[in-house]
């Protein structure tokens, strides 16, 4: 199936990444990791904007989810997480600094992350210089921050398969690694053990965000691979991708879906120079009839 594609032009980030949506701005918001920078993409006029940061989040924001608490977002940060309360007649977004649990880790960041079914923020952290073993994936929630696993080198995802109202599915990723984990969470029970549900072909990219579709397809961006591919997440392993969407970016690195099922994926320029078109926002069109 040959899919609608366009590029936002007026996105060029180092590392765009986090992109989510926004069901209470109807836009979708996305971050660049490295530039500490807050975006705002409208869906429809296909615009961006940025927010101010006023505040500091350690030079790195990974990730940002809704803060349903308050009229802005949870993030993870250079500095930990972090709540932005964003302004809008001003358009900036203040920081209040929540809790830093890798404080004795300053070679680390934070990277990428996603809201689970309960709510909880999950955010994973890595070494900056990719160099060391030494990211893990964390949940902050009400009751305050726990540390869920170690052993990542390069974290993404996370995704969510929701079974029952007390358990879902978690998908992890270790990009440098080409490997996807599948575990089963729930509240009282925490983070089952972690079996390895895919692993893939570097000469496919290296597994990178990923996202569920209502339709209940896994999608998986691939930097340096310039594609996205849905799978089946219920499968036990892995198997061959149910859809292929090659990109104009070489680097894609995380999808959000709007509610009339368009899709939109950040990407990266970093280490390829100034190519015109990596590093901006792609949409897809129809891709999903329903909301993420």
């Amino acid at each position: 199936m040959t899919r609608q594609i366009a590029i936002c032009p007026d996105t060029n980030a180092l590392l765009g990444e986090g992109i989510i949506w926004d069901e209470r701005r109807q836009s979708l918001f996305w971050v660049d990791i490295k530039n500490a920078r807050l975006f705002e993409t409208d869906p429809h006029e296909m615009h961006s904007r940025e927010w101010i940061i006023e505040g500091d989040v350690g030079g790195t924001i990974g990730c940002i989810a809704v803060d349903y608490q308050s009229d802005g977002f949870l993030a993870a940060t250079g500095q930990g997480f972090v709540r932005l309360q964003c302004e809008n007649d001003s358009r900036t977004a203040k920081v209040d600094l929540l809790i830093d649990p890798e404080a004795h880790l300053p070679s680390n960041r934070f990277n990428d992350g996603a809201l689970d079914p309960f709510g909880g923020f999950w955010a994973g952290s890595m070494d900056d210089e990719e160099r060391e073993v030494a990211g893990s994936w964390w949940r902050l929630n009400g009751a305050g921050v726990a540390q869920l696993v170690d052993g990542f080198k390069v974290t993404n995802g996370p995704a969510f398969l929701r079974e029952d109202k007390g358990q879902c599915f978690v998908f992890l990723t270790d990009s440098a690694a080409s490997s996807v984990y599948k575990a089963a969470y729930s509240e009282e029970e925490g983070l089952g053990p972690l079996s390895k549900w895919a692993q893939f072909d570097e000469a496919m990219g290296y597994p990178d965000g990923m996202c569920m579709d209502n339709s209940g397809r896994l999608w998986v961006a691939f930097w340096d691979g310039g594609a996205i591919r849905a799978y089946d997440p219920t499968s036990p392993k892995v198997c061959g991708p149910i859809e292929t969407v090659h990109l104009p970016v070489r680097r894609p690195t995380k999808m959000a879906f709007t509610p009339d099922g368009d899709c939109f994926v950040t990407s990266a320029s970093i280490g390829l120079g100034e190519t015109g078109v990596d590093g901006a926002i792609v949409k897809i069109c129809g891709l999903s009839h329903s909301t993420n």
